[in-house]
């Protein structure tokens, strides 16, 4: 599997801060991500920028306050630019997740604010498929593109 490994510390800076701005990520508990195989080390990621060992050392301290007992290693998650989060420079954004071995929970700590309503769902919260007889289903075609749940 083939990650980014060139970006710049510039890069990184933009993205993530100094290890000082960890004081004002997001952060997020989440039962569970079931597949983490996709989910590069951070520091590989990271590749030897300067600033990551600090920067995790700053998001471990945020994320015992929080209740993280400690274990896990963090991981870079990338979220692609459709789905909402980061800034509109349709590049995405990245987040640290780091999965506490114990329990299998997963912490995330993310430099912007995430608009995804499930994190702050209970678990047992229920999401039924779309209703293809709704009317409201034909709003949801765009152009040439039909949505899966247009079906």
């Amino acid at each position: 599997m083939h990650y980014q490994t060139n970006y710049t510390a510039k890069f990184w800076l933009q993205r993530f801060g100094t290890p000082r701005c960890a004081r004002n990520y997001h952060y997020y508990a989440y039962e569970y991500l079931d597949d983490l195989s996709f989910l590069p080390s951070a520091l590989r990621v990271f590749n030897g920028w300067r600033h990551a060992p600090k920067l995790l050392k700053e998001v471990s301290i945020e994320l015992r306050k929080l209740g993280w007992q400690g274990t896990g290693t963090f991981q870079m998650l990338w979220l692609p630019p459709f789905v909402g989060a980061g800034e509109k420079d349709n590049f995405g954004c990245y987040i640290l997740h780091v999965e506490q071995r114990n329990d299998g929970i997963s912490w995330l700590a993310s430099p912007v604010t995430l608009p995804f309503h499930r994190l702050f769902q209970p678990d047992s919260a229920v999401y039924p498929p779309p209703d293809p007889t709704d009317p409201k289903m034909k709003l949801r075609r765009m152009g040439g593109v039909r949505w899966l749940s247009d079906q």
